[in-house]
């Protein structure tokens, strides 16, 4: 089913992925996110699943076949787990359909390996068939990722994205190119003789070539340039903090780290907008009332109380994802005790400026305060 090119190239990528570990780049990303980490472990239990095939193979016991089939589960767990953490960059929850469609295909791959664990798959070469759709599988979602970093770069066009891309890419043909193989196999074609005398079986050596190759740049890249890992291909223009009376306490532009604030230029738009929050809150909030999400025809208004009722914060951003629901959530976190009592108590509007900045800065670290909506600020001062 698969050849020994093929498991030693397995065997340097278990090597080089434990090396990750050692680097906190990939350690933050890792942990960042709960799709992330399942795919990070099922990758080390793939690479040991094949390592065992390897021994085993090399002792000439016929064990091997079982551990080969067993690897493919947490490869194909790896696809789905992957599949949502790039999903996580374009929506908070997956369409449906799309969700739907990768988890029927990776369920369906991972209960006919099981079966064919089993010895009761009743189709022909049946292990050459599980493999090939495991694979192909992959080059779906490498698709998909590539799909998604295109969309990343349309915001952050900096130099580590694009070769984070170009890691995808690689190992999206590794598995293409795999899967091709077993297809071949599958079909009874043992050699491209119309193209080459190239024995098919030596098609995994390519294959092998690209996903070391794509394993590498990604290292490397992480190496290099770690922090691209938060980049997210929504735009977030404006972060507020309200306190449980109304008062606007704080209030910042915000941009990519290397772009720019799309509402600068259109600024004249925003303080009736926070003139009407202030009232709003002041007459609305105050009755536990539970608002999250505002869709306005241009941007979308993100809502999320402190703790003890103590304010509200709001996110102006031209959509929304798991990272920026996630960082919303970190920010609220990350306000002390002692600054919620205060936030209630105030008068001032600059009074946490620089706590809030700092808060914001850990929270967001995607982003970059650009400056204080000063019309903004003007206008609601004017109001108080």
């Amino acid at each position: 089913m698969v050849d020994f090119s093929l498991i030693e190239g397995i065997g340097l990528v278990v090597a080089l992925f434990l090396i990750t570990f050692l680097f906190k780049n990939l350690r933050i990303r890792f942990f960042d996110s709960h799709s992330l980490m399942t795919a990070a472990l099922n990758v080390l239990l793939f690479g040991i699943f094949f390592l065992v095939a390897f021994y085993l193979r090399s002792q000439g016991n016929g064990a091997f076949s079982i551990f080969e089939n067993l690897a493919l589960i947490p490869l194909n767990i790896v696809w789905i787990s992957g599949y949502l953490y790039y999903e996580g960059f374009l929506y908070v929850k997956p369409p449906m359909w799309r969700y739907t469609l990768m988890l029927i295909m990776g369920i369906t791959n991972i209960l006919l390996v099981s079966i064919n664990i089993g010895g009761a798959l009743n189709l022909p070469q049946p292990n050459t068939l599980v493999t090939m759709m495991t694979f192909y599988l992959g080059s779906i979602f490498h698709s998909f990722a590539i799909y998604v970093t295109f969309q990343i770069i349309r915001i952050y066009p900096k130099r580590a994205v694009k070769i984070d891309n170009t890691s995808l890419f690689l190992v999206g043909i590794a598995a293409s190119i795999a899967g091709t193989k077993e297809l071949l196999e599958y079909l009874g074609v043992t050699s491209l003789v119309s193209l080459t005398s190239f024995p098919t079986d030596s098609i995994y050596i390519i294959a092998g070539i690209f996903l070391i190759a794509g394993i590498s740049v990604l290292l490397i890249n992480n190496l290099k340039w770690g922090n691209y890992i938060y980049y997210i291909p929504v735009p977030v223009h404006i972060i507020m903090v309200y306190n449980d009376g109304g008062l606007l306490v704080y209030n910042r532009n915000v941009a990519p780290v290397q772009g720019e604030n799309t509402l600068e230029d259109k600024e004249y738009l925003i303080p009736s907008a926070l003139s009407a929050f202030s009232t709003f809150f002041q007459e609305i909030l105050g009755s536990n009332a539970n608002l999250t999400h505002v869709s306005a025809k241009l941007y979308e208004f993100y809502f999320s109380e402190l703790p003890d009722h103590k304010g509200t914060i709001v996110v102006i951003a031209s959509g929304a994802n798991f990272f920026l629901k996630r960082s919303i959530n970190l920010l609220k976190k990350s306000i002390s005790q002692g600054n919620l009592e205060r936030l209630s108590e105030t008068t001032k509007t600059d009074e946490f400026d620089s706590e809030f900045d700092e808060y914001v800065t850990k929270s967001f670290p995607y982003l970059v305060i650009k400056k204080k909506s000063t019309q903004s600020q003007d206008n609601l001062s004017s109001q108080n």
